[in-house]
């Protein structure tokens, strides 16, 4: 082996250089960390968001228009049939929401860069369409005090494309809650007409109208056995009154509290029917009929009479006037080119104000980039950012005083930021 000529490499030397090795090739096949969020996801994440905010805007737009035309009588067609009858409104409600919605959806877009989503709901062109349409909406009452309305739209098709080709779809049911409040207007309704049309089985109209005449009869009838004028226990006087009270409960067993002016008309005439009972129970029916006659009551309806005077015209006194050169000099001057202008501009517009509050839940700008190594300084650096909408949030802005809130929301938002160092 001595004499042997061979090159020979000691093997503590080849151990090194292979160390040496290893540790210059393992930053080589490091790889770069895989990119959170896709652009397939912030796509469709951007297209939830208004997704949200479309079914919002269009159940919203749904329930006002039912509260200002309700629908509660199916029309006796093909579409109309669509509508069950015990359920008219809300059936209406659902299909205006669908159709508000559907509408709303075509504005819908998410982008992000090549990436483009779309939102949309089947069309509505036959009978079945509009029924499939009506079993997709579903609304119920909502709040602490059910005083708002809860909706869902079943299946919203986002639909993602790449350069226009279709890449896949998703389907989503929004829920939202929006302060309208038509179904508690209808159900107090229902529950009003329900009460009148009750029996005396059933708290209603005719109930509480027998709780009333009850009493009076007894001491109407007591009163004539002890002496008093014979007449008619019970007169329409009384079943007037009676019933007039009784509508007035119902009114505020339902929707709280009752008409003002009906307890204004229900206190006179209780007023005046006693009088009446008292007079002819002791004077006889001509001579109530004489005093009633000189009181010159009249319901709260009409206008009572004025009193005469020699004096000037009082404020009440009517007044005809000529359309004449009056009117004429009135409208020269609101048609003037800027007294039209500053009416215009003052009924249409409005004074709004936007209030904003954001919180940070957690994360922020990078730090400075860490020096590669020994001998680099710093020159510069630059910050770039891109801002996404990933999805709802809790939480209400403080409205000032003098002011009420048109509509509000809370979005959660994901800022990315990317700082490069040179």
């Amino acid at each position: 082996m001595r004499d042997d000529t061979r090159g020979r490499v000691p093997f503590a030397l080849l151990g090194v250089l292979l160390l040496v090795s290893s540790l210059t090739l393992a930053p080589t096949f490091v790889t770069k960390p895989a990119p959170s969020e896709t652009a397939v996801e912030r796509a469709l994440n951007q297209a939830t968001a208004e997704t949200q905010i479309a079914v919002r805007d269009g159940v919203s737009t749904a329930g006002q228009q039912a509260a200002a035309n309700p629908v509660v009588t199916p029309a006796d067609t093909a579409t109309g049939r669509v509508l069950n009858d015990s359920t008219a409104f809300r059936d209406s409600l659902r299909i205006r929401a669908y159709l508000r919605i559907a509408d709303r959806l075509e504005r819908v877009s998410g982008r992000s860069g090549d990436v483009t989503v779309t939102a949309s709901l089947p069309a509505v062109s036959n009978v079945s369409d509009l029924r499939a349409a009506k079993h997709r909406v579903s609304v119920e009452r909502a709040g602490p005090n059910k005083t708002a309305m809860r909706a869902t739209v079943e299946n919203v098709t986002l639909t993602v494309r790449r350069n226009g080709a279709v890449v896949s779809t998703r389907r989503v049911s929004p829920t939202v809650v929006v302060p309208t409040q038509a179904l508690m207007l209808h159900d107090q309704v229902s529950t009003y007409q329900t009460r009148l049309n009750n029996g005396l089985d059933n708290p209603g109209l005719s109930r509480r109208m027998t709780a009333r005449l009850y009493p009076i009869a007894w001491a109407r009838g007591y009163a004539q056995y002890g002496g008093a004028g014979i007449e008619n226990v019970v007169a329409n006087r009384h079943v007037s009154l009676a019933t007039n009270g009784a509508l007035l409960g119902v009114q505020r067993s339902t929707f709280g509290r009752s008409d003002p002016a009906g307890r204004r008309a229900l206190t006179e005439a209780t007023a005046m029917t006693g009088i009446e009972d008292l007079i002819r129970g002791s004077q006889g029916t001509a001579y109530s009929t004489e005093v009633l006659d000189q009181a010159q009551y009249k319901p709260v309806s009409e206008t009572p009479p004025r009193p005469k005077s020699t004096a000037g015209p009082s404020p009440s006194d009517s007044m005809t006037v000529g359309v004449n050169e009056t009117a004429d000099t009135a409208f020269r001057s609101v048609t003037e080119p800027s007294a039209l202008n500053e009416t215009l501009e003052a009924a249409y517009t409005v004074e709004i104000a936007l209030e904003t509050d954001r919180h940070q839940l957690g994360g922020g700008p990078p730090g400075t980039p860490p020096t590669p190594g020994t001998g680099w300084t710093l020159v510069a650096d630059r910050t770039t950012t891109a801002t996404e909408a990933v999805g709802n949030a809790s939480g209400r802005v403080v409205t000032p005083d003098g002011w009420h809130t048109l509509e509000t929301f809370s979005r959660t938002v994901e800022r990315q930021y990317t700082r490069t160092a040179v």
